[in-house]
């Protein structure tokens, strides 16, 4: 069985699944967007010319679940933005590096061995961010631009000649960009006769001409990229691979001393087959075609040092050098912290930091072992006897982490014959263990009710079924309509799961989490806990009935097969615990000074999305303004947390905000004026 994946479903990756599919270059095609529904869409209008078209390819289209693509032969990336009237490629780049290391990163997690055809642009720029950042073998990158633009030259060609465009041959080698692309002239032929016996030097430099500019003309006539072409060729290179046809075909890939270039993703023939690249051809060029080549070479480098350049604005992996706190000490300087999951600010709690002291000095620095076997400690079954006890539940169960937790919760409590209705927007956590449950996914649209309601309806009343949703949802910080899913639960017999990692600390009496604040804790089966936010530490509890609980810590290989918590961590969260039952007001201090953050924002015109949770997402939309921003604010002395595709759609992009119960008024006054001057700065991409 073979199987294709294409990422994004906008016209050119619709375009190629449509041919693969026609062509039945692979038993199946995978089509996936991180649009609600375009895919799905797609792919149903495709499989609706199966029979009108006889072929027996299955085309299955997806919202953003990557484990649906998993064992792909061939992953075609077109994911992006497309490039716009006047738009260079090289303008392109801020937006879609960004989206496709992050697709690149998240198929290579279900598909290891795959071969990836790059299409998005700049291509011979995204082509060597995907090799270079991800470490592959230079045979499994091919950008497919070469492919296109020789398809394009063919068409001209055809065109001059006024003959069938199967009968003319010739290839373009050089960078996919206007000014780069070298189609040779030395190798266009008809019926294997060299044009020059047929056309005269100018209109073979009117082929060429139009060749070069094919792209930006399809542009300006469609007010967008062009999609026929693009598709087909990047199905036709995916088609040499499947089908191991070992063509001659030219695509942008890694040269490692052909040609005289090393270390840069450019045009040349290759043979394509089986393994991707299999061979680079080296073609004996003209004098003039090699000064062309090394023109586009310098051209191409120059592009790529653009994208260089960029991490500048890499968002990630900035090293704090101080403890967790409202005012912290990164990368050598004073910055306002508003981008923690600290949100009671026990982190620098002396009593939390001690407890975790005196842990370490009588139980030593880890327990060597499984809860199972040697691992657990009193001071863990104290944790879970303290959590089960502050939110009304029968038993707990640690883990070693939250994202832990969700994994043992899923794959232990669910089987093949199962159901899982998930919301859409739930934690990434949440979809790998249901993945690794192998029950049968459901996703409904984010917090609606009806949708929720129509995947009930469409299940055997009998059947298994777990309804799961985050408490509070970390992006936006909105609530799940919790009553309303308990009420469905109880129409249609099914359980319900709430992750509530932001919800508990924040939410309910005293902090007691999204189930307490509506009532509704006898209600849901199962919450899932993290301690690495309002608990100060790290490690997830699933809190539950004694029967369930006891299952778990029986058959659960996430929690049997895996070292218990450490002692300070443990003894760190118990404490954070005490604290909280202690101080009962936290929560609501919490909550006041988010209020005046967000009313400090609107007044200074910042447009944000207003929650009654202590997380702030401030408006920014596109990619390149997101990331440019976030980086101004931090050089400001603010840290905040850019939210780019695929995490969210494009051109909904944010800046998250979190607050700390310790955060003051001052401190919020000093980040509000750094935001809002950042914010209302005149930005020029070009």
């Amino acid at each position: 069985m073979s199987k294709v994946t294409v990422v994004g479903a906008g016209n050119v990756g619709a375009t190629c699944a449509n041919v693969l599919a026609v062509h039945e270059v692979a038993n199946q095609v995978c089509l996936i967007d991180i649009k609600e529904g375009l895919a799905e869409g797609k792919a149903m209008d495709i499989m609706q010319t199966a029979q009108l078209m006889g072929f027996d390819t299955v085309v299955e289209g997806v919202t953003n679940d990557y484990s649906r693509t998993a064992n792909s032969d061939v992953v075609i990336i077109t994911s992006g933005i497309p490039r716009k009237p006047g738009m260079t490629r090289e303008e392109l780049i801020g937006v879609n590096a960004g989206i496709v290391k992050s697709v690149a990163t998240q198929i290579l997690t279900y598909s290891p061995n795959a071969i990836l055809i790059v299409v998005s642009n700049p291509m011979d720029t995204m082509a060597y961010l995907t090799l270079h950042a991800l470490g592959l073998p230079r045979n499994r990158v091919i950008g497919m631009g070469g492919a296109l633009d020789s398809a394009r030259l063919r068409y001209y060609l055809s065109q001059a000649l006024k003959c069938n465009a199967n009968d003319v041959d010739g290839f373009v080698i050089g960078g996919h960009g206007d000014t780069t692309m070298i189609p040779l002239k030395s190798f266009m032929t008809y019926k294997g006769v060299h044009v020059s016996h047929f056309l005269s030097e100018d209109e073979i430099d009117d082929v060429v001409k139009k060749t070069m500019v094919g792209g930006a003309t399809l542009t300006g006539l469609l007010g967008t990229s062009a999609w026929m072409a693009p598709g087909a060729a990047a199905a036709g290179v995916a088609e040499s691979i499947i089908k191991d046809q070992k063509k001659m075909i030219p695509c942008s890939v890694s040269l490692e001393g052909e040609y005289g270039m090393k270390d840069i993703t450019i045009g040349v023939p290759c043979i394509i087959g089986k393994n991707g690249l299999e061979k680079v051809l080296e073609l004996q060029l003209s004098q003039a075609e090699m000064e062309q080549l090394r023109s586009s070479e310098a051209a191409v480098r120059k592009t790529t040092a653009v994208l260089k350049d960029l991490n500048v604005l890499y968002p990630y992996f900035h090293c704090l050098e101080s403890r967790q706190a409202p005012i912290v000490e990164m990368e050598g300087k004073r910055r306002i912290m508003l981008g923690s999951n600290n949100y009671l600010g026990l982190t620098e709690d002396e009593q939390v930091i001690a407890a975790g002291k005196r842990a370490l000095d009588k139980y030593g620095s880890g327990v060597s072992g499984s809860r199972f076997l040697n691992g657990t400690l009193d001071l863990h079954l104290q944790l879970e006897q303290a959590l089960a006890d502050f939110t009304g539940y029968e038993a707990a169960m640690t883990c070693s982490t939250g994202f832990q937790t969700n994994l043992a919760i899923l794959s232990t409590l669910c089987g093949k014959d199962d159901f899982i209705l998930n919301d859409r927007e739930n934690h990434a956590s949440i979809y790998d263990g249901t993945r690794l449950s192998y029950a049968t996914q459901l996703r409904y649209k984010h917090s609606d009710m009806a949708d929720l309601e129509r995947k009930l309806q469409s299940l055997p009343l009998e059947a298994g079924k777990l309804i799961v949703t985050d408490g509070v949802f970390s992006m936006r910080g909105d609530i799940c309509k919790l009553p309303e899913i308990c009420e469905l639960a109880d129409k249609y017999h099914a359980r319900v799961m709430v992750d509530d990692a932001h919800g508990f600390g924040v939410l309910g009496k005293g902090g007691r989490g999204t189930a307490a604040m509506f009532g509704l804790t006898d209600r849901v089966d199962i919450t899932m806990l993290t301690f690495s936010k309002s608990l100060a530490s790290i490690g997830g509890c699933m809190l539950t009935s004694q029967r369930v609980a006891e299952y778990v810590r029986h058959t659960c290989r996430p929690f049997i097969f895996s070292a218990a918590l450490t002692p300070s961590s443990t003894a760190t969260a118990l404490a954070a615990l005490n604290r909280l039952k202690e101080d009962p007001e936290r929560p609501e201090r919490l909550m006041n000074i988010t209020h005046y953050f967000q009313q400090s924002l609107l007044k200074a015109g910042v447009s944000i999305i207003e929650a009654p949770t202590p997380i702030v997402p401030i408006f920014t939309y596109e990619t390149l303004r997101t990331l440019y921003l976030g980086k101004r604010i931090f050089d400001e002395g603010v840290f905040v947390n850019p939210v780019i595709a695929p995490a969210c759609v494009e051109g909904e992009c944010l800046l998250r905000t979190t607050l700390m119960a310790t955060h003051t008024e001052d401190i919020i006054d000093e980040a509000t004026a750094i935001i809002a001057r950042v914010l209302q700065e005149k930005i020029d991409f070009h």
